[in-house]
């Protein structure tokens, strides 16, 4: 009588065993969920930080290339012009402030420059507008030809005293032809406004050193002598496969043609390969698979 409440006992203490190692296991296993869904956690963060970087890194590169091509083209518009780089950084600045777009501010300054030449040869249509308003073309103490930035500087002066507003535009496309529109917001408040604007542009860092300018400019070329190898060597990479790409497009294009000329054969292709087409226009083929 007393083996039967011992065997009871050892079977419920076996079935204690049994679940505690079940939910042991579940706890296990429950852990084991919890570790993955950790790891795919941080593995879903290392990717959007990976794809944030390579973001961040394009956003940088472009920057720098774009910013890279603007200093560039203040060396090479000096070197064409002789104005300065620091004249034509901080005169772009100031007509930035007025809205005036850098590539138009450029031509401004090129056909004012050009102008002025004549001018001094006594040609061109600046020489009477400067007559005009009153701005002479040589230093009275030198005898010598004004620089450029010197009669610029005047001629915003001159548009300054100027009360109106359709004869500064006329005296602005006498110096700057077409842009002249836009350049008249640059300098209708004449050379004070605008050396106000240099300074600014100087205390906002805007002007660099010449010196960094030739760095710059060195690295502009150097990058697209860089790109004109890569487009070099990927025109030869085409021109070599050009016989094996003719050929693939010859080949597609004659089985095309097969496929174009044969159109009346197609019913007879669709039969023999027993193909079947409901009125609902389900595909069924023999084997009975449904497409």
């Amino acid at each position: 009588m007393a083996a039967a409440p011992i065997a009871r006992f050892a079977v419920q203490v076996g079935l204690g065993g049994l679940n505690a190692l079940i939910g042991g296991s579940r706890l296990a296993i429950s852990a084991v969920g919890g570790l993955a869904s950790a790891f795919s956690v941080l593995l879903n963060a290392v990717k959007a930080a990976a794809i944030g970087l390579t973001a961040a890194v394009a956003v940088v590169s472009g920057f720098i290339l774009i910013n890279a091509r603007a200093i560039d083209t203040v060396g090479k518009l000096n070197a064409k012009l002789k104005l300065g780089t620091d004249f034509i950084q901080k005169f772009r600045f100031a007509a930035q402030q007025a809205g005036v777009e850098t590539i138009t501010t450029d031509l401004a300054l090129q056909r004012f420059v050009r102008r002025l030449g004549e001018a001094q040869n006594g040609t061109g249509e600046l020489a009477p507008a400067l007559r005009r308003m009153g701005i002479q073309l040589k230093d009275n103490v030198t005898g010598r030809f004004k620089t450029s930035q010197q009669v610029l500087l005047e001629f915003a002066d001159g548009l300054q005293k100027t009360r109106q507003d359709t004869t500064k535009l006329a005296l602005a496309f006498k110096a700057f032809d077409s842009e002249g529109a836009a350049l008249v917001a640059v300098l209708e408040n004449g050379s004070d406004e605008l050396l106000k604007f240099f300074t600014q542009a100087e205390r906002l860092g805007f002007v660099l050193e010449q010196d960094a300018i030739k760095r710059v400019e060195e690295f502009n070329d150097n990058f697209n002598e860089l790109v004109n190898i890569v487009r070099g060597a990927v025109q030869q990479f085409i021109g070599a496969l050009a016989p094996a790409l003719q050929k693939v497009t010859a080949d597609l294009r004659e089985l095309m043609m097969d496929v174009v000329e044969n159109y009346d054969n197609m019913p007879v292709f669709v039969s023999e390969n027993g193909v079947k087409i409901s009125k609902q226009g389900d595909f069924e083929w023999q084997a009975g698979i449904n497409i």
